[in-house]
């Protein structure tokens, strides 16, 4: 990315001068720049602004078709810069100071697009049970597909065998609880990469998942979400996740206590030095399990 920096109507005034707001006649500066899609090439996207120590709250600004983007920002402020697109992708977040009445080009690129593959989550309550299932998501992240549809929640009846059935009239029940997410930039940092396992195809992720307690139908909709779609390598990386609440928090009401294993799953060359820690699912009294897939390097 190549930053630029050009002075707007202040003559030899240096704008970080405390006088240069009053000579310029704004506190603002001013970003443009393009956003660059997968291949390089302008795009059009939404591009996010994030003002400085308030990561809760952004503004955006459309971009346009040839991808050319302008802000206004308070001048001497740090801001955080993305783009999105409506495929849920984003760009690497980039920090921007501009001073008031200061022109800064700053291109946004996509470079790589990050999602949580297939988390299916099996709720077993002790009878059946009229529940209430929750994502809490990043305000950024975003479901890109979910089996029933997820509308801010699901409602249904959990049953006793892990099935589910919507509460829509003459909803049919599904084998669980289906949902891809878009992974954010700063959650990829949130993924250990360094403790896992080394396996050659395809069977070694099922007998991953049966040494961590997963039954044999969870273990068959592994292989059958999976034979089809997991990218060809000579061997993979696999690197268990236990703790991804960061990334994707699950509510269920009534509470079930829940078990959740994700894989990151890299090319062999990336194959840990260092072997993972098998700690297997709680699977006593009522619960819930889920299983997800992160996909890097691979196509």
């Amino acid at each position: 990315m190549i930053v630029t920096l050009l002075l707007l109507g202040c003559g030899d005034k240096d704008p970080k001068d405390s006088d240069s707001a009053a000579q310029c006649g704004s506190t603002q500066g001013f970003v443009t720049g393009q956003v660059l899609g997968f291949d390089g090439q302008p795009t059009e996207a939404t591009v996010a602004v994030y003002p400085e120590g308030d990561s809760a709250s952004m503004w955006t600004a459309s971009s346009t078709a040839s991808g050319g983007f302008e802000l206004n920002l308070e001048g001497g402020l740090s801001h955080t810069l993305t783009a999105y697109d409506d495929q849920g992708c984003y760009t690497s977040d980039v920090e921007v100071t501009v001073q008031a009445c200061e022109e800064l080009e700053q291109d946004l690129e996509f470079v790589d697009c990050d999602t949580v593959d297939k988390p299916n989550l099996y709720l077993y309550p002790e009878v059946d049970t009229p529940t209430t299932v929750t994502l809490d998501l990043d305000p950024q992240a975003r479901v890109l597909a979910s089996a029933p549809p997820y509308e801010d929640r699901w409602l249904g009846t959990a049953h006793t065998d892990g099935t589910w059935t919507p509460a829509a009239p003459g909803a049919h029940p599904s084998a669980f609880l289906f949902y891809e997410i878009t992974l954010l930039p700063w959650q990829r940092g949130e993924l250990q990469d360094q403790a896992g396992f080394c396996v050659d195809d395809l069977q070694g992720m099922l007998e991953l998942l049966q040494a961590y307690g997963f039954t044999q139908r969870e273990v068959q909709d592994y292989l059958v979400a999976w034979r089809d779609e997991l990218p060809v390598s000579e061997r993979y990386a696999v690197f268990p996740q236990r703790d991804v609440e960061a990334i994707a928090g699950v509510t269920i009401q009534p509470p079930l206590r829940l078990e959740r294993l994700w894989l990151l799953v890299q090319p062999g060359e990336t194959c840990p030095d260092q072997a993972a820690e098998i700690e297997p699912l709680d699977r006593s009294g009522p619960h819930a399990v889920e299983w997800g897939v992160a996909l890097r390097g691979l196509q």
